[in-house]
C-alpha cells in the first residue's frame, strides 16, 4: 500500500510540474515562470523555521553532484523521476536554492485529498 502511495505521489508530482511549464505558453503568455514560487518567498519572510514540501524540476535528471547540492541547500529529496523531484526543506532556505543552476522550477507542494 506504502508502495502504491508513492508512486500515486510521483504521479501527480509529475503532472504538477509538467503544468507548471507549460501553463504560460499555454495562455499565450511568453513570460517565463518564476523559478522559485512567489509563495515560498512569502512563508520564507514570515515562517523562516516552518519546513515545507516543494515540487522541483531540474534542468536535466540530477547527478550526484547535483544531489549533494540540494543535501547542502537543506533539502531531502523524497521522490525523483526523471528530472522531477519532490523534497522536504526549511522555507528560510529559499535563498540558497537559487543559487542552484540546475533548478527549473521550485513550487510549493499542494496537498492533495485521498479518497478511500
Amino acid at each position: 500500500m506504502a508502495s502504491l502511495l508513492r508512486a500515486s505521489c510521483a504521479i501527480i508530482a509529475v503532472a504538477l510540474v509538467s503544468a507548471l511549464g507549460c501553463a504560460a505558453s499555454a495562455n499565450g503568455d511568453n513570460r517565463q515562470t518564476p523559478r522559485i514560487d512567489p509563495e515560498i518567498r512569502r512563508i520564507a519572510k514570515t515562517h523562516p523555521d516552518s519546513v515545507i514540501s516543494v515540487l522541483m524540476r531540474s534542468t536535466a535528471p540530477l547527478r550526484a553532484e547535483d544531489r549533494r547540492a540540494l543535501a547542502k541547500a537543506g533539502v531531502t529529496i523524497g521522490s525523483e523521476i526523471s528530472d522531477v523531484l519532490t523534497g522536504r526543506m526549511r522555507a528560510g532556505n529559499v535563498a540558497r536554492l537559487e543559487r542552484l543552476q540546475f533548478l527549473a522550477v521550485t513550487q510549493l507542494s499542494k496537498d492533495v485529498p485521498l479518497h478511500q
